[in-house]
């Protein structure tokens, strides 16, 4: 069994993702005392964890923080040109 990635809730609870020797994944809260022992518990009460789901989940976020950063970035040059615009016909 492979321990993939332990994380730590703000109330502290520990939430840990396992891949086990038959290739599953699981992920589920443990108690945080033995890295062995927490891994055992999510492998064998755990929710199926669906890495590729996990990874398509971040590439869309990170393709939809792109989107909106040009869009202000375009909001910024489209204000800056009506800056410009009302500044000559104030002239």
């Amino acid at each position: 069994m492979k321990v993939i990635s332990w994380y730590t809730t703000m109330q502290g609870k520990v939430i840990g993702i396992v891949k086990t020797n038959s290739g599953k994944m699981y992920i589920g809260v443990a108690n945080g005392f033995s890295e062995k022992q927490d891994a055992e518990f999510i492998a064998t009460y755990g929710a199926k964890f669906d890495l590729k789901f996990f990874e398509d989940y971040n590439r869309a976020i990170a393709q939809y923080n792109a989107v909106v950063k040009q869009n202000k970035d375009l909001q910024t040059e489209l204000n800056e040109l009506k800056r410009l615009q009302n500044a000559k016909n104030n002239k």
